[in-house]
């Protein structure tokens, strides 16, 4: 099996196995097997199956077993309306092949497309969430500001309050604050000294008389 399945990778993707189950009546003991002709030959297919299956896992090969009587109903759940021309073409296969391609044949090999069939449409389901989950997450980025954004507005409105009248460094308020935020203004009178301009006297215009 490991070099049947190393000779395939060199080519293929091998994805899974695929195993055709017995009727599913448990054996009876070794001794009633022994006496029976039928239940040796019975005795020999779960043997090998069972060695084929512990080959594959031993290889991390997944392990898919079908039932001969829920095969056709596994086929029609897989491929839907296209069922009867894939089991037609696997009919045909045997011509090319060469014997044997019994029954059994056959149904080994529907119930490999089945694997593949189930795997594929596994994956296209995984690739589909994955582009859904990466639109979520672009559609939030866009939806979010970004933080150098915040950054601005913040610096903006810290800003505009230093910027403000009531912040400017030389502008002088005379009075004091009141609890509730408003100006009380002093009452006290500023007196300037005024400069005389010339030509003018300070004591202001006389009239004289002729």
């Amino acid at each position: 099996m490991r070099d049947l399945v190393g000779e395939l990778g060199d080519q293929y993707r091998v994805v899974g196995s695929a195993v055709l189950l017995a009727s599913g009546r448990p054996l009876p003991p070794l001794a009633k097997i022994l006496a029976s002709h039928a239940l040796i030959h019975a005795a020999e297919g779960e043997f090998f199956r069972e060695a084929f299956s512990k080959a594959c896992e031993s290889l991390d090969l997944p392990v898919t077993g079908f039932r001969e009587r829920d095969l056709d109903a596994c086929v029609q759940t897989a491929f839907g309306k296209a069922a009867t021309r894939i089991e037609q073409q696997i009919s045909t296969v045997g011509r090319s092949l060469g014997p044997p391609w019994t029954k059994d044949q056959k149904m080994a090999a529907i119930a490999a497309l089945v694997v593949l069939a189930t795997e594929a449409s596994r994956e296209a389901a995984q690739d589909s969430e994955s582009k859904r989950a990466a639109e979520r997450r672009k559609s939030q980025n866009r939806s979010e500001p970004r933080s150098g954004a915040r950054l601005r507005i913040e610096a903006s409105r810290g800003a505009a309050q230093e910027c403000s009248p009531r912040r400017q460094p030389w502008v002088v308020l005379s009075g004091r604050q009141s609890p509730k935020g408003a100006t009380e203004t002093s009452s006290k009178k500023i007196s300037l000294p005024l400069t005389p301009t010339r030509g003018l006297d300070p004591a202001g215009p006389q009239e004289t008389g002729r």
